[in-house]
């Protein structure tokens, strides 16, 4: 799985960490720097002091030169003897060596001056301090640097940052279009991080809604217009019976009458199912002995079942609608040449009927379909009883297909065999 934006953010992470090291490693290496330095000085300075004092350099001599170093690099140097008193000085100068030094070669911190002091090999003292000023324009660069390059950090996680963020924002704005009613709204696809796949998922959800809302729209439009016929039929028969009919005629319509409330009932029954089949995972599931229940249900149509032993998890009592819809249909378009077979998970009910046209045999499966010739013949079908057969199989992982059965007829085949591949 390619994470890019976690890799990015990773890497940014990683990156700020490192500049926190620099940063904290510059410093140290500083301190530590000017500590060397000051040893550094310390062993510069004794042992120019140790060759003056070999060649019975006078005070005199060395105050000319201190003044001298003092006056070219701006800085205050003195040597006292063991006792504190004055040897030479490169400038009028307060301090009291044996008060002023601590333990450290560092001159005690004053509010102006900075410098270093220390006890030479003979007992003497010897100081040097200069002006804060002279490091605080190396301050000042230091901290314009970190300022400089911080702000260059600012710069270049922006472009990183925003990237993101107006990807997020236009996924969100894609959210509520959605939610207000826009099933047509997509998002644009950017790169093939999180957030683009984000953005993917977003489009195919949006996508199934549209088509699942287009397909209700289309199942209601054919309910409605299947439910106003037998509607129709019982409103005229109700008009008809007010009328002063013959016996027989009056028998004639309220059996009509009769059938067409059946047909109603299961037209609203069927769409009701169909309606629950719609809301994945409504319907509970146990283990089911499938072989049983499909004699069960094919005892009632034919003898001529062959069964090899099958269990599934999935509702019974859809999987009885299912068996009872595709034995129905065999019966009523085949008559009693019936024929069932269960095996290696594929379920085949067969009849003798006249079967389906090419044209016609993926159609049937839509719900309120029914070819031409069978709308003519008025036989009481609604084109439900199929299409809930394919929504049962589907929600047990199975599927639904027509085929021309050897020497005439019609072959509907149940294949659950699939569910092993998932």
């Amino acid at each position: 799985m390619r994470n890019f934006l976690f890799i990015r953010i990773y890497f940014s992470f990683i990156l700020v960490g490192l500049f926190v090291l620099f940063g904290t490693m510059s410093a140290g290496i500083y301190f530590l720097s000017q500590a060397k330095v000051g040893q550094e000085i310390k062993v510069t300075i004794e042992s120019v002091l140790i060759t003056l004092q070999k060649t019975q350099t006078s005070s005199r001599t060395l105050q000319t030169m201190f003044r001298s170093i003092g006056k070219r690099s701006g800085t205050k140097i003195g040597l006292w003897n063991k006792k504190g008193r004055r040897i030479a000085l490169s400038e009028s100068w307060a301090l009291k060596p044996k008060k002023s030094c601590s333990d450290s070669i560092w001159l005690k911190p004053s509010k102006d001056e900075i410098g270093i002091c220390f006890a030479l090999q003979d007992g003497r003292w010897f100081a040097m301090s200069t002006k804060k000023d002279h490091y605080r324009g190396l301050r000042n660069q230091a901290l314009g640097f970190f300022v400089l390059f911080f702000g260059l950090i600012g710069v270049g996680c922006y472009p990183l940052a925003r990237s993101i963020t107006r990807r997020l924002e236009r996924l969100q704005k894609g959210v509520q279009d959605l939610g207000e009613g826009e099933f047509n709204r997509r998002v644009l696809v950017e790169g093939s991080d999180e957030v683009a796949r984000l953005a993917l998922s977003f489009n195919l959800a949006a996508e199934q809604i549209q088509e699942l809302l287009l397909s209700q729209r289309k199942f209601l439009a054919a309910a409605s217009h299947d439910l106003r016929t037998p509607l129709g039929r019982i409103r005229m028969a109700m008009e008809l019976m007010q009328e002063d009919l013959p016996a027989s005629k009056r028998v004639e319509v309220f059996s009509q009458a009769k059938s067409d409330i059946t047909l109603l009932n299961t037209m609203i029954e069927d769409i009701l199912l169909a309606s629950t089949l719609q809301q994945k995972g409504q319907e509970s599931k146990q283990t089911i002995d499938f072989r049983a229940l499909v004699a069960a249900e094919a005892q009632h149509y034919t003898d001529d079942v062959v069964l090899t032993p099958m269990e599934l998890m999935g509702n019974h009592r859809m999987l009885q609608r299912m068996l009872q819809n595709l034995l129905d249909n065999a019966k009523k378009y085949g008559g009693s040449d019936i024929t069932v077979e269960l095996h290696d998970q594929v379920l085949v009910v067969s009849d003798r009927g006249p079967g389906v046209a090419l044209e016609f045999q993926e159609k049937i499966f839509s719900p309120f379909f029914r070819p031409p010739e069978q709308r003519e013949k008025n036989d009481g079908g609604v084109g439900l009883g199929l299409s809930l057969v394919r929504d049962i199989a589907h929600m047990h992982g199975a599927t639904l297909k027509y085929e021309d059965r050897e020497g005439g007829g019609a072959s509907f085949v149940v294949d659950f065999s699939s569910r092993r591949k998932k």
